[in-house]
C-alpha cells in the first residue's frame, strides 16, 4: 500500500516539475494560462520579468574624402551559438551593455531629442562606433554616422532603424 502511494506521489510531483519547466519555454507560454493564480505553476524569472523580445545593434556607415558613402556594417558580430554558451558566454555582457545604453539613449530621444546628441549615453555609442572605424577603416574616411536599429538577434527577421545619428565629421587630428 505505501508503496504504491509512494510511486502515485513521485508521478505527480514528477509531472507537475515537467509541467513547470515545460511552461517556462516560449513554445508552452499557453501551460500558465491553466493555472492563472500562479501557485501551482510559478514563473520563476528572477532577473528578467519581460524578457527582451529584441537585441539592438549599431550600424554605421563611412563617408570617403569623395564624399561617397559606404554600405552600412554592423559594429559587432553576434557571435554563433555554442552549447556551452547556455553556461559560459562573457560575451553577452557587451551585448547587454550596448542594449542598455541603446534603451536609455532611446528613452532620452524620445523625451528630449533636441538634446540627444548632448547626452553621454551618445557620446558613448559615438566612441564605441568611432573605436570600430578607426581600426577597421581605411585612413581616406572624413566622417562616418551611426544608426541604433533594432533586430530579432539570432532569429533574423527585420531590421528596424530607429535613430540615425547627424554626420560625426572626423577632425585632422582623429583622421
Amino acid at each position: 500500500m505505501w508503496c504504491a502511494a509512494r510511486t502515485v506521489v513521485r508521478a505527480a510531483l514528477s509531472a507537475w516539475t515537467g509541467l513547470i519547466l515545460l511552461s517556462h519555454h516560449h513554445r508552452f507560454h499557453w501551460l500558465r494560462g491553466m493555472e492563472p493564480t500562479g501557485v501551482l505553476m510559478p514563473n520563476w524569472c528572477f532577473f528578467a520579468p519581460d524578457p527582451a523580445e529584441h537585441d539592438y545593434r549599431l550600424l554605421y556607415r563611412v563617408i570617403g574624402l569623395r564624399g561617397v558613402y559606404s554600405g552600412w556594417r554592423s559594429e559587432s558580430e553576434i557571435a554563433e551559438r555554442r552549447w556551452y554558451h547556455t553556461v559560459w558566454c562573457p560575451g553577452r555582457r557587451s551585448d547587454k551593455a550596448l542594449f542598455d545604453m541603446c534603451a536609455e539613449f532611446l528613452h532620452e530621444v524620445g523625451h528630449r531629442p533636441e538634446r540627444a546628441t548632448r547626452t553621454a549615453v551618445y557620446a558613448a555609442l559615438r566612441g564605441r562606433v568611432w573605436t570600430r572605424v578607426r581600426r577597421y577603416e581605411n585612413s581616406r574616411t572624413q566622417a562616418f554616422q551611426f544608426a541604433v536599429v533594432r533586430c530579432s538577434g539570432y532569429a533574423g527577421g527585420d531590421t528596424e532603424f530607429l535613430y540615425l545619428s547627424p554626420l560625426c565629421v572626423l577632425t585632422t587630428a582623429e583622421a
